[in-house]
């Protein structure tokens, strides 16, 4: 009832590149199977992760229902089932005669019905916790009846269950710490000293501990690893942000009160569960604390310790599959809570309550990741019917990434992939020519320069935008004036509120002083053509010791059914190294400047100035103040991506615009990094080497074998001045993929 409505979803995100992967294993690349069982699953860049029973079940599925969602989608309710009743068997392991069954009932009810569930059955791409979950309940039963009745098979059971589990996810390594907790609190001899339970323990335990020694040495011979997860910038990501999302007490108040921030019954759910959570607190306050509390509290710990890197949940549960295995004692803790409670009215109340509040938001999660489905499957009817409707070939600007916490199109591959087999009789992809980010980088970042060289070209119409469920041209004018000066800006002094404090004409020093409140400036009765206008600069003269700032430049969108209504914003970092300083905010390098034919205002916010003088104010093309970089002689794709098979490409670097430009940096990133995914001033841990080129027009020769590691790299460039002082900005980056 909670999750059923899914088989009516689709294939979304990660689903959509993995569902394509197996379907080249099951069109003739066997090879790509085995290779799963000696490498990293599904060859996903920037990741360390062994999983090759995922891969035989979604082989299965593909075999089964080809590309028909709803099949896969029953697989993964099957699956979830099945971990229920374990959830019923595990519970009745430990039920006591005095409850008659109610800890078995609440616990699996609250299990099923659990919203943090939500993900990993809804979502294709979280099926590896459904099925280590399986594995993982199924040996410690298996395992529990052994270490009872002494059973040399049920321990055989067991031990090859354990051995699924760790081929289905990594969480299943703490199973041999479970085992040994069990093994210390359930012996049959209550009375024995702790030293023997340990060694007892430790004697049940030991075949769990061998294949898990194992288990690691295989992992550091096929992925060079101990550990799991994220690698490269994602990995880097995740380590700075670790200490915020672990002091963030949002990511243990969901769990407990797991309703989506927009979900309609969000006050009336926090409430119902504030209630019940109080009554069987004050209700069971006195009572003595039991082995199974201390069993599920500590097998909880366990449970988090290989999910603290990820440690983490979003105002809408976003990640909340990676929970899915640690709710199973976390569950049974708090079935264990209500079902102590000593009168039954009560008892029945607050767990009929609890269970009714989190169905109704499983409900609603179910319903959003449906909803999200068909969008998907919208978006690739409509571009074949964009397709079917006009010659020539298409830009499309990038596409919706999420809504309310579902994932949609991550990227552009992504969507290109959606429009070719398995998906579709024929392949629409070479119609369609993407400015979605490729991997890491940020939503909102494109290749302007490559944009502009796209729409110059005579079979391409666009850019087209996803707007209001369909895809919408928009009418941007492919002819550029030579003159972007503007001797007569209209420019006013507002402050945070929106109250007009002056009006200043653009040939004016403009003062901005940000005490006691901020102040911005807003340009108005512009009439820029996107195309016209790359960056926007100005001079400024500010007071303070602080050395480095951000600026900030923002513009108005229409309300768009895809995108956030707010407002299209950039950043430039500058560092304050002389009294008058050039300030370079970049706009075209985002995708929101292209989003209107023609723009009419602009606002400049210095919010870390606390006086500054502006002066000279104007728009200029990226050539003025950033080298170009370009393929030379080499075909790429519609991503924008130069694919060295054991060759050779090269970039040609043209800096002849740029004024008192000496030489030329160019850097390379390091493997699977890219230098958008970092903020400005933390560019340089994604560089990975830098050249100096002494002329202003050079041709840089790029050879796959000098490239060793196989995954993407990027290459951009800067201006330096005599002093070798960089001057403008950074160049619009290259992409290679090394296979």
């Amino acid at each position: 009832m909670c999750f059923g409505g899914i088989i009516q979803g689709y294939f979304l995100a990660d689903d959509i590149s993995q569902v394509n992967y197996i379907s080249n294993i099951v069109n003739g690349h066997w090879e790509t199977l085995a290779h799963n069982f000696t490498g990293n699953f599904l060859d996903i860049p920037s990741s360390s992760l062994y999983r090759p029973l995922i891969v035989v079940s979604m082989v299965s599925d593909f075999l089964l229902w080809k590309t028909a969602a709803t099949g896969w989608f029953i697989t993964n309710l099957l699956f979830y089932t099945a971990d229920a009743f374990l959830v019923v068997l595990l519970a009745k392991a430990f039920e006591s005669s005095s409850s008659s069954g109610r800890f078995t009932l609440v616990c699996t009810a609250m299990f099923v019905v659990y919203p943090l569930h939500g993900e990993p059955v809804c979502w294709l791409a979280g099926r590896s916790d459904l099925i280590c979950t399986f594995w993982f309940l199924f040996s410690l039963l298996t395992a529990i009846k052994a270490i009872r009745l002494k059973s040399r098979t049920s321990q055989i059971v067991s031990l090859i269950a354990f051995i699924l589990a760790l081929l289905s996810k990594e969480m299943s390594v703490v199973l041999p710490g479970v085992i040994v907790l069990y093994a210390c609190l359930f012996c049959e001899n209550g009375d024995q000293k702790l030293a023997k339970r340990l060694l007892h323990a430790a004697k049940v335990s030991l075949p769990y501990w061998v294949l898990l020694i194992l288990y690691f040495v295989l992992r550091v011979q096929f992925l060079g690893t101990l550990t799991g997860g994220y690698t490269d910038a994602v990995g880097l990501t995740m380590q700075s942000t670790l200490a915020a999302r672990l002091v963030d007490w949002k990511n243990i108040y969901r769990i407990f009160f797991p309703f989506r921030e927009n979900f309609y019954l969000y006050p009336v759910g926090i409430c119902l569960s504030v209630i019940c959570y109080s009554l069987a607190l004050f209700s069971v306050q006195s009572a003595k604390v039991e082995k199974l509390t201390i069993f599920l509290l500590c097998w909880l710990l366990l449970s988090l310790l290989p999910i603290v890197p990820m440690w983490g949940l979003g105002a809408n549960l976003e990640a909340s599959r990676i929970y899915f295995l640690a709710s199973i004692p976390f569950l049974m803790l708090i079935a264990n809570l209500m079902t102590s409670i000593p009168k039954r009215l009560v008892c029945a109340f607050c767990s009929i309550t609890l269970i009714f509040v989190w169905a109704t938001s499983s409900s609603d999660i179910c319903h959003e990741w449906t909803a999200a489905g068909k969008i998907v499957k919208n978006i690739g009817n409509t571009a074949i019917q964009l397709c079917n409707s006009r010659p020539g070939r298409f830009a499309i600007l990038p596409l919706p990434k999420e809504k309310n916490g579902t994932l949609l199109v991550t990227n552009g591959g992504m969507f290109l992939r959606l429009l070719q087999p398995p998906y579709q009789e024929k392949s629409y992809a070479g119609r369609f020519i993407v400015f979605d980010r490729i991997f890491t980088e940020p939503d909102q970042v494109i290749n302007a320069s490559r944009l502009k060289k796209v729409l110059s070209e005579n079979d391409v119409t666009g850019p087209y935008i996803w707007k209001n469920n369909g895809f919408d041209l928009i009418p941007l004018s492919k002819q550029c004036p030579a003159d972007l000066s503007t001797p007569s800006l209209e420019i006013a002094v507002k402050s945070s509120n929106n109250k007009l404090l002056k009006g200043v004409s653009g040939n004016e020093v403009i003062v901005i002083t940000n005490d006691p409140e901020l102040q911005y400036l807003e340009i108005s009765k512009l009439s820029i053509n996107p195309l016209q206008a790359d960056f926007l600069q100005f001079d400024i003269e500010s007071v303070g010791d602080q050395k480095f700032h951000y600026a900030y430049a923002s513009w108005g969108l229409p309300e768009f059914s895809s995108v956030p209504t707010d407002n299209g914003i950039s950043s430039g970092l500058y560092v304050k190294t002389r009294p008058v300083q050039t300030v370079t905010i970049p706009l075209s390098h985002q995708w929101k400047w292209f989003a209107t034919p023609r723009l009419s205002n602009i606002r400049i916010a210095l919010p870390s100035e606390k006086n500054a003088k502006l002066s000279k104010i104007r728009f200029v093309r990226a050539e003025e103040v950033a080298p170009q970089l370009t393929f030379k002689g080499t075909e790429y794709g519609p991503r924008g991506i130069c694919y060295l098979n054991d060759g050779q490409a090269s970039i040609s670097v043209n800096g002849c615009s740029l004024k008192d430009a000496k030489h030329f940096l160019l850097q390379r990133s390091k493997t699977n990094y890219f230098f958008d995914s970092f903020t400005s001033d933390r560019q340089t841990e994604a560089v990975g080497k830098s050249i100096i080129l002494k002329s202003a027009k050079s041709v840089v020769t790029i050879n796959s074998k000098d490239l060793r590691e196989r995954g993407y790299y990027q290459f951009r460039c800067r201006a330096l001045d005599a002093s070798a002082c960089p001057l403008g900005a950074w160049s619009d980056s290259l992409t290679f993929y090394v296979p």
